[in-house]
Parts: structure tokens; sequence; C-alpha cells
């Protein structure tokens, strides 16, 4: 590996691992009501389906940044691939389509974390 493709590489990954430092946190994130506590028949219904929403919201949290850990991996391979293909055709094909799957579970990936969050903080 020459000096240049090192310092691509490097300049690839930096920002990735970056990305992943200051995404990661929120997902921890949980949802919190305060309410005071009521004798009404309603109050059991609304804390079951907060907490149901906590649960749910914590298993989409978990598989979009699954899916967007697996996204970033394709896309190191895809680069990888894609500076070692040497002039080979089937090893450039190769990178490409990984390249695009990454790309698309990338996308798809913030795109859903966006949209479960502006639920969460928006309509609920």
């Amino acid at each position: 590996m020459t000096l240049i493709q090192k310092k691509l590489l490097f300049s690839l990954l930096t920002p990735t691992y970056l990305f992943i430092f200051f995404f990661s946190f929120p997902t921890n994130a949980q949802f919190i009501v305060e309410e005071e506590p009521t004798t009404e028949v309603g109050s059991e219904s609304a804390i079951k389906t907060v907490s149901t929403f906590n649960q749910v919201y914590s298993i989409i949290t978990f598989f979009m940044a699954l899916l967007f850990l697996i996204s970033l991996i394709g896309l190191i391979t895809a680069s990888i691939k894609l500076f070692i293909a040497g002039g080979s055709e089937k090893v450039l094909e190769e990178g490409r389509t990984i390249l695009i799957y990454s790309l698309v579970a990338f996308v798809l990936s913030i795109f859903g974390y966006i949209m479960i969050n502006l639920f969460k903080h928006v309509i609920i």
C-alpha cells in the first residue's frame, strides 16, 4: 500500500468514525412522560401506550444503528475493493455493487432515524 493510498484510506475512515461517535449516543434516549398519577380509568392505558412506544422506539433505533454500522462496513469494504482492483473489471464491478447497496442502506438508516425521532418529538 502506497503512502497516497494510506492517506486516502485514512481520510475516508476519519469522518466515518467521527460520525459514529457523535450519532451513536442518542440511540439510548428514552421517551419520558411526566404526568401526575390519577385514578381515572384511562390513565393505565396511557402509561401502557407510552411504555409500548418506548419499547418499539428502542427496537427501531437499535435496528437503525445496526443498519448504519453494516452500511459503513460495506462502504469501507467497497472502497478497499476499488483501491485494490488494479484494473480488474470483475473486482471493480463487485466494488461498485457493494458501494451502491451500502449507500442505499446508509440513506435508509439515516432517513429511518430521522423519521422515528421526528415522530417521537413532533407528533407525540
